[in-house]
């Protein structure tokens, strides 16, 4: 594949010449847009693929933040008043009435538009994308799989029978994949995953998440804190989610030992505040030296990130590629994480402190070391930005286009026959 600025315009071309601005559905069954993980991979691959010449259209729930949207078109379900749930996952509402109110949605956008290559992020936009399929017929479904529901479902909150999510998450884990036309992956770690469900190699492309990382100017550290009010304390930084599958409270326990050792530092959690996280805090005996500053624009999350000594990434034995980790490395910090969410792109004392998973003791020390010789978090920042140009955010929507292109060029030749 050619990710050069030329090969991209090669591609332009190409698309233009297989019948205009070829439409595409992409289907997003969360909140959009928002600032986490899915909602952003959304947003950025489809306005790149704007750009590259293609039609796109993303059918949605009815929520999101005001973010501008440049150049897709955006479909929204009917509202539903008694429902403003923002939260990751799946929920009996979701379940029983907004995603058949997006399937419904869908399918509309796919004739009106002549949709034939559906993109469906997560599970959930794999399930109504699959209905609609079934519905109209001559249409490719193309799954972007960003984790594994094992990896999740049991830490969700939506109330079901354990051995109910079990079977949820090995019938979907495996059967999405089979059912789709195409599968994307994140990791090379996912895409085993995958294929050892029984789904050809030949089925799976990884094309990992991508970062501007033009978009993280590096500001000097006091001048953030001073613009966030944070005090000039040593800070230790987490952005995103605050669902168990996270890892929080593997941060809370291991920030308990860093405070014990550095009663000067600081954490502070950027990100949806929930009441359960400060109570807890509380009980830990650790709520003064943490600050939950809630959910932030991004902008402002770079300002937080330049404000950081050390940034921290607890999630464990996670198949797929935390966004945030491609946030940590372009702000050139130095990045503390359990060796299961890594994506197998940080290795130990070079771009990253990497500690064995589940090892809260092991995650503390990790801290301590990287506050402590500043020298050496500063070159591992300076590394983790470094390996965080290799995952160009134009490079990997390009590499999308070549799919729809083979996938539509694959079309009008069985077309011919």
């Amino acid at each position: 594949m050619d990710d050069t600025r030329e090969g991209r315009s090669r591609h332009h071309r190409r698309t233009l010449e297989l019948g205009g601005r070829l439409p595409v559905a992409m289907v997003a069954a969360c909140p959009f847009p928002a600032n986490r993980g899915t909602p952003i991979r959304i947003l950025q691959m489809g306005e790149g693929l704007d750009a590259l010449g293609y039609d796109v259209h993303v059918v949605t729930y009815p929520l999101g933040n005001d973010r501008s949207v440049k150049g897709m078109k955006v479909h929204r379900t009917p509202p539903l008043r008694f429902y403003q749930d923002f939260s990751a996952g799946p929920n009996y509402a979701k379940l029983l009435l907004l995603d058949p109110m997006l399937t419904r949605r869908l399918y509309q956008v796919v004739r009106e538009h002549g949709i034939r290559i559906i993109h469906a992020h997560h599970f959930e936009g794999a399930l109504c994308a699959l209905a609609v399929k079934q519905m109209v017929g001559n249409v490719r479904v193309i799954y972007d799989a960003h984790t594994s529901l094992h990896d999740e479902l049991f830490d969700y909150s939506f109330r079901a029978p354990r051995l109910l999510k079990k079977v949820a998450s090995d019938v979907l884990d495996s059967g999405i994949p089979r059912w789709c036309d195409h599968v994307i992956t994140v990791s090379d770690r996912l895409r085993r995953f995958i294929m050892s469900c029984g789904v050809p190699a030949a089925k799976v492309n990884v094309i990992p998440m991508g970062v501007n990382v033009g978009e993280f100017p590096t500001v000097p550290t006091q001048e953030a804190r001073t613009k966030l009010g944070l005090g000039d304390h040593p800070t230790v930084l987490y952005t995103g989610n605050l669902a168990p599958f996270q890892g929080v409270d593997h941060l809370l326990a291991a920030f308990r030992i860093v405070s014990e050792t550095s009663p000067q530092s600081q954490l502070v959690i950027v990100g949806k505040e929930t009441t359960g996280y400060r109570r807890k805090v509380e009980g830990m005996g650790i709520a003064n030296r943490i600050t939950f500053a809630g959910e932030r624009p991004f902008e402002e999350v770079r300002m937080f990130l330049a404000a950081a000594d050390v940034v921290v990434l607890p999630r464990d034995n996670c198949v797929g590629f935390p966004l945030k980790l491609l946030n940590y490395m372009a702000a050139g910090k130095a990045i503390v994480a359990f060796e299961g969410g890594t994506g197998d792109v940080l290795r130990h004392l070079e771009n990253g402190y990497v500690v064995p998973d589940g090892d809260q003791e092991a995650f503390a020390r990790g801290i301590l070391h990287c506050l402590h010789d500043r020298g050496l978090s500063e070159q591992m920042g300076h590394a983790a930005r470094g390996t965080a140009d290799t995952f160009d955010l134009e490079a990997m929507v390009a590499r999308v286009g070549a799919l729809y292109e083979s996938l539509q060029l694959a079309r009008s030749f069985a077309e011919t026959e």
